[in-house]
């Protein structure tokens, strides 16, 4: 798995905002009224994108031919890369007519609907989700085919992590730290480095934005992996980094980058994204409000809407700016 591709780690699926071309890509709107369409793939090279348009096609005869879960979920998250997450729900909905009590069905609908910003039915997936796989052995996403074989991600783990979201959006900060802690107690067994990174990042951010300051430094305290271990050839990882912000190894003045990743899901957009973010949550925890509101507007306005910094920057200002859209934001802020 790969946390710095889905946040976009950070990992709800890299969806373009745009000019429409037809009202029937419309998918929803921001937390801030603007809406979301379709426009354009966004972090495949061409040759994946032909292996991903091939393995859509088959995805689809499969589903069609005899539904189950793993054709469901896989066919589902297909979509997912393309943009299209109402025709994911659709998918994922008629996977749970046939199989209600699917946790795996239900941590893939639960992601769909915190990418559009409906953190209530996300939670309430998520909740049902962790219900139905209590007392399981953990369970890895089947893999596709060869040629586009997709990642066998931990299904509890992400189950946790997305309700960790949901609540951080509705400003639910023990609720949400208790699932970003399951997350990543999920993983530690695994060793999985880069979950470890995004995990504390946000449980961090959860005690301190719930002004439990003792509790977080203990949080970064306990963080003692270096960048290396997260990622062995030494690429970037925007949850690191953060929390090395937040731990004052880093000054802020470093943080910002437009950076691309070069793989799926971690386009400059997402690094801009989440750059940017934790800037603004660095100087909302200084109490410089002013400071963090054009970092918050630089998040929000990357084209790839489904990042999770670009979701919870669209929050925090709906919660700290209610009355005011952001500005446009064409330089680095200051």
């Amino acid at each position: 798995m790969n946390h710095a591709c889905v946040a976009g780690l950070i990992l709800a699926g890299a969806l373009a905002f745009g000019a429409p071309a037809s009202a029937a890509e419309l998918q929803g709107k921001s937390l801030l009224g603007e809406p979301l369409y379709i426009t354009q793939q966004i972090g495949f090279p061409p040759a994946q994108m032909e292996n991903l348009v091939k393995a859509t096609a088959e995805a689809k005869a499969d589903f069609e031919k005899s539904v189950t879960i793993d054709n469901a979920t896989w066919y589902a998250r297909l979509l997912m890369y393309q943009n299209h997450i109402l025709d994911s729900i659709a998918v994922l909905d008629r996977g749970l007519k046939q199989y209600p009590t699917s946790g795996k069905l239900l941590r893939h609908r639960a992601q769909r609907y915190l990418t559009l910003r409906e953190f209530d039915k996300s939670i309430a997936d998520g909740l049902a989700g962790v219900k139905y796989y209590e007392g399981l052995p953990i369970e890895r996403e089947k893999p596709g085919p060869a040629y586009f074989p997709g990642d066998p991600d931990m299904v509890q783990m992400y189950l946790h992590y997305h309700l960790g979201q949901a609540y951080f959006g509705k400003h639910d900060y023990d609720n949400a730290l208790k699932s970003f802690a399951r997350a990543r107690e999920v993983a530690a067994f695994s060793r999985d480095y880069e979950t470890e990174s995004s995990t504390v990042y946000w449980m961090f951010l959860c005690a301190a934005r719930a002004g439990r300051t003792a509790e977080a430094r203990e949080i970064l305290d306990g963080f003692q992996q270096t960048l290396f271990e997260t990622h062995p050839k030494g690429d970037s990882d925007t949850y690191f980094d953060g929390i090395q912000l937040f731990k004052g190894n880093r000054p802020v003045s470093s943080m910002f980058s437009t950076s691309d990743g070069g793989q799926p899901f971690a386009t400059s957009d997402g690094v801009i994204a989440s750059t940017s973010y934790s800037t603004a949550q660095y100087y909302l925890l200084m109490g410089q409000r002013d400071k963090a509101k054009p970092w918050l507007a630089r998040a929000i306005q990357v084209k790839g809407w489904g990042y999770f910094a670009r979701i919870q920057a669209e929050a925090d200002w709906k919660l700290l700016y209610p009355n005011e859209m952001p500005a446009p934001v064409t330089d680095t802020p200051k």
